[in-house]
């Protein structure tokens, strides 16, 4: 799940944030689920990084705010990048985190190929590449495709 909040000031998305969040906890417990805390994270997106809000943002898992037990409550904690859907986003809305990422996995694959070519005839390899590879390859230069022409 992604869940996106924005407005004017950072103390009206921390606000937006905490209610929205809250109706989240509650949706869950009503159909006997919980949020992994673990695997929840938030980011803030930024250019400037003046007057940027808390690490924390706290998840109340009970009704009424005010009778919270101290134990009743977890903090989700801030991160400077996230993968999602297979990009990676960093919180000053820059794609060097992501293309080194890509960059990386080329070069892991170019040298596994490289090793492979040895080993195993060309039609084998060509297989392999076709079965494994080739949509990763695809999907990473579709995706810089439509950014590229969204400018």
């Amino acid at each position: 799940m992604f869940l996106l909040f924005y407005g004017p000031t950072w103390e009206s998305v921390y606000q937006k944030s905490q209610n929205e969040l809250k109706k989240v906890v509650n949706y869950l417990s009503l159909r006997k689920l919980l949020l992994n805390i673990k695997k929840t994270i938030f980011m803030t997106f930024t250019i400037n990084k003046e007057n940027v809000p808390s690490d924390k943002i706290t998840v109340h898992y009970c009704r009424d705010k005010e009778q919270c037990n101290n134990n009743i409550f977890k903090l989700i904690s801030k991160v400077p990048f996230t993968w999602y859907l297979g990009i990676t986003y960093y919180e000053s809305l820059r794609w060097n985190v992501h293309i080194d990422n890509i960059v990386m996995c080329l070069r892991i694959s170019v040298y596994k190929f490289y090793e492979l070519k040895d080993i195993f005839p060309t039609n084998i390899v060509r297989n392999i590449y076709l079965s494994l590879f080739q949509a990763i390859f695809q999907w990473h230069s579709s995706m810089g495709r439509s950014y590229l022409e969204s400018y």
